[in-house]
């Protein structure tokens, strides 16, 4: 549950979910009944309920698929690749919010596509099941309500003069290791932009969807079965290898550093929260937060040694390179010092990729904001 919860303020008995309550409401009554048994039916009946979620996703793709098309051999073609992703499949069983979301949006939009006619209480359900966006996470709400107003970063890139990276939040989140989507996309930053070749190609676009906009239509043409099937499990395909091939992450901010050893390394997107008072050192502001270290080295380090703790708290640490874990417990009042031979690496353009992660909650009566935690990364000599 470590992963899904944090403990309270008062003392370890309290622990919190790190969801929106809409998860742990859902799961009340499967709670209720699984009290009356013991060991893996409790635990059974707990993730079971969960998973529910998830198959009535599944009914919902059919239905709309069937909807939309009328054919129902494709209907279960897809119902079958959907429900045995690796997205549906693994996080059924899980806390996470996606797929109960991702169900409520489906249910919504078939019934749009229907177009009726309703009766007053189906449109009363339908805002009910629309106002619950909020209680499984304030991101969620975009779907449906104009929250760009208030945080217009998310779609569109800042145009001041003191912005000069191309690209808003989301196109970032949605690039990964291997291919950054705001490259290929338009950009009015206020520089030179005449040599940025994607306006251009943009344009172009827009004119020849213009033009055929506006030609006169000629006879509709359908895809018949075969292609239609194939076409979607093409889809499908690239889908996967956009989400599955690179890791989902983007390397941003380069910010270079030198030891007194001669190492050299580039550390990327480091987050306000993560201050570096010298080289790989570094002051951690939050209470409860997870904190990424991603550097590259040009050569493959021999070793590296990472120093850790706070002297005047207890924190509950857990650290990581890349999903091995090196350490896992508390640190009180004290330093503690992890040396990792031969650490593992990613190639990526002919450097060594490194990632350290640190999940950190902190256990002492004070804010890390007042007295923050102590994290160095130190390359071998």
């Amino acid at each position: 549950m470590g992963k899904y919860g944090r403990f309270g303020k008062k003392d370890t008995d309290w622990f919190f979910p790190i969801n929106q309550p809409g998860i742990s409401v859902m799961m009340l009554p499967f709670y209720a009944l699984s009290q009356i048994f013991k060991e893996r039916v409790l635990i059974f009946i707990i993730k079971g309920s969960l998973s529910i979620w998830a198959a009535l996703l599944g009914v919902q793709l059919f239905l709309l698929a069937n909807d939309l098309w009328k054919k129902e051999k494709l209907s279960l073609v897809l119902w079958f690749l959907f429900s045995l992703s690796s997205p549906v499949l693994f996080y059924a069983f899980h806390l996470y919010p996606e797929i109960p979301i991702a169900l409520f949006s489906v249910y919504l939009f078939r019934k749009i596509l229907a177009k009726g006619p309703f009766s007053t209480r189906q449109y009363m359900f339908f805002g009910f099941v629309l106002s619950l966006f909020i209680w499984f996470g304030l991101k969620y709400n975009m779907i449906f309500w104009p929250i760009l107003l208030s945080h217009p970063s998310f779609l569109y890139q800042p145009t001041t003069h003191k912005f000069t990276f191309r690209g808003g939040e989301f196109f970032i989140n949605m690039s990964n290791l291997g291919f950054y989507l705001p490259n290929v996309l338009p950009s009015f930053i206020k520089v030179n932009n005449l040599g940025y070749w994607p306006n251009y190609v943009w344009l172009g676009l827009f004119v020849l969807f213009f033009l055929g906009y506006i030609r006169k239509p000629g006879p509709q043409k359908t895809l018949s079965y075969p292609r239609h099937t194939i076409f979607i499990m093409v889809g499908l395909l690239l889908l996967f290898v956009w989400f599955s091939l690179f890791p989902q992450f983007t390397l941003l901010n380069p910010v270079n550093v030198g030891y007194d050893t001669g190492e050299k390394i580039t550390f990327y997107s480091l987050e306000r929260y993560q201050q570096m008072r010298g080289p790989g050192k570094f002051l951690l502001f939050k209470d409860v937060h997870t904190y990424i270290f991603n550097f590259t080295s040009w050569r493959e380090l021999k070793d590296i040694t990472i120093d850790f703790g706070s002297l005047d708290g207890t924190f509950l640490a857990t650290l990581k390179l890349f999903d091995s874990t090196l350490f896992e417990g508390e640190t009180s009042k004290e330093m503690k010092t992890l040396r990792i031979p031969a650490p593992a690496a990613y190639r990526y353009k002919k450097t060594n990729l490194y990632m350290i992660r640190l999940e950190l909650t902190n256990m002492s009566e004070f804010l890390a904001a007042d007295k923050p935690y102590l994290f160095t990364i130190q390359p071998s000599d």
